[in-house]
């Protein structure tokens, strides 16, 4: 699993972030690991990535928020050797601060990281409380980023784990930074696509762009999957202009296909701007394969 290339890296520099509030976790097994550095904000080429280190020694544990475009969600991952060997479509339980359980069904995976450390993907969520399981983040109130102040996971066979990462309200305000220097690096106006009173909308299921023909034999016989965030600029016929793979976790090799056959097939009703005008716009979709 790669990190994205850099156009530049920066510390998040507040007295806040180094601080760290300290609370005793509620379930007294947990492993509660403090903060070993500060928070570090990376710009990629397709994103934006959050990240700090807890822990010392054998246990460190490196969390990692990573945003690839202008919404309220993040990817969330978690590195470290203890988190166990890789392994996949397993279901654990995340809470963020004070919120509600929320609970993962069978589409968690453990890859392994460039560093060979094995890694936690638990995918898309956000602050605020919906289900971490549906396939898109729907609308709903945000919880003050100030108010999250822990991360608290559990992993089968490792045991559960605490995160005491202090408010988030600064971190998150310079990930917003990045984001929005991330939109313009791709040609956008990052008020015009806030304002956009219809984003791009598919005209035909999704799940018919990405023709099952196109798996990988080698991969299928051994139940090999993978992941792709892409990113697509839709014109204002409700065409595939662009297509661009932000991210990936797996073989390369399905990398290959993905955009050829969403290029191909990819249909929308266009964007419209606050007027109501059709205007060219970002549109942002994961596809998992597995077999």
């Amino acid at each position: 699993m790669g990190i994205p290339n850099r156009l530049g890296t920066a510390l998040v520099a507040a007295t806040a972030l180094l601080t760290p509030t300290v609370a005793a976790a509620k379930d007294e097994t947990a492993h509660v690991l403090q903060p070993s550095t500060p928070w570090n904000l990376e710009y990629g080429l397709e994103s934006c990535t959050l990240s700090r280190n807890f822990g010392e020694g054998d246990a460190t544990l490196s969390l990692y928020l990573t945003q690839t475009h202008p919404e309220a969600g993040f990817d969330l991952k978690i590195a470290g050797t203890s988190l166990g060997k890789p392994r996949r479509a397993f279901g654990t339980t995340l809470r963020l601060g004070e919120q509600e359980e929320r609970k993962f069904k069978d589409t968690v995976w453990i890859a392994e990281a460039d560093d060979g450390r094995p890694v936690l993907l638990l995918g898309p969520t956000s602050f605020a409380g919906q289900d971490p399981d549906a396939k898109d983040l729907p609308p709903g109130p945000e919880a003050d980023p100030k108010s999250i102040e822990r991360v608290a996971f559990d992993v089968p066979k490792a045991g559960a784990f605490v995160l005491e990462t202090g408010a988030m309200d600064a971190p998150m305000t310079a990930m917003k930074t990045c984001e929005d220097d991330l939109v313009k690096t791709w040609g956008f106006d990052p008020a015009q696509v806030a304002s956009l009173s219809q984003e791009p909308t598919p005209l035909t299921n999704i799940a018919t762009w990405i023709s099952p023909n196109t798996y990988p034999d080698e991969q299928r016989r051994n139940r090999e999957g993978a992941i792709l965030d892409f990113r697509i600029i839709v014109n204002t016929e409700g065409r595939a202009e662009n297509c661009v793979i932000q991210n990936s976790v797996g073989d390369d090799v399905f990398i290959a296909s993905a955009c050829r056959e969403l290029m191909l097939n990819a249909r929308f009703s266009p964007a419209l701007d606050a007027s109501g005008q059709p205007v060219r716009a970002l549109w942002f979709k994961r596809v998992r394969y597995q077999s």
